[in-house]
């Protein structure tokens, strides 16, 4: 079985030797037979606070929604971002974070150095996996308004708007 990437393909199941199999930014959803024949955990790493803001884009959505902004490690599922959480860290932006570039660019540091902290944990797998229990919210890439202004918009105006 092969899954794409935006590289390439990965080849699964993982040949012999590997602990585990990382996802970062991955845009695909692996379906449950991949997940399954891999015979190791898939370790998601995730810039928003599961349950919420599963999907695309779930920078915009912690302000829009007025969620928490947090990064999460889960592994991965049959769902998208359903999968049981197993690291998580809440993140405070600056004043000077004003645009979505800027705090997603501060995510991507902070769900990298969460990864860092915990990976002797996950390649060991002494880790708690807790189940995500409620509902929480969901997002495609057509979910974003028509008005949106970009990426580089500052935050409380675009959501004020």
């Amino acid at each position: 079985m092969a899954a794409r990437s935006g590289t390439g393909t990965i080849k699964f199941p993982p040949p012999p030797g590997y602990d585990l199999v990382v996802t970062f930014g991955y845009r695909y959803i692996l379906r449950k037979e991949i997940i399954d024949g891999a015979g190791v955990p898939i370790v998601n790493l995730r810039i928003s606070y599961l349950p919420w803001n599963r999907g695309a884009h779930p920078n915009f959505w912690s302000f829009f929604d007025c969620t928490p902004s947090f990064v999460s490690i889960h592994l991965l599922d049959a769902g998208v971002d359903t999968g049981p959480i197993i690291f998580q860290k809440y993140v405070n932006f600056s004043e000077a974070e004003l645009t979505f570039s800027h705090t997603y660019s501060r995510l991507i540091v902070e769900i990298e150095q969460l990864f860092r902290e915990h990976i002797h944990d996950i390649v060991a797998k002494t880790f708690v996996a807790i189940p995500q229990r409620r509902k929480g919210t969901d997002h495609r890439v057509s979910d974003l308004p028509k008005e949106f202004s970009g990426w580089n918009a500052n935050i409380r105006v675009e959501v004020c708007r």
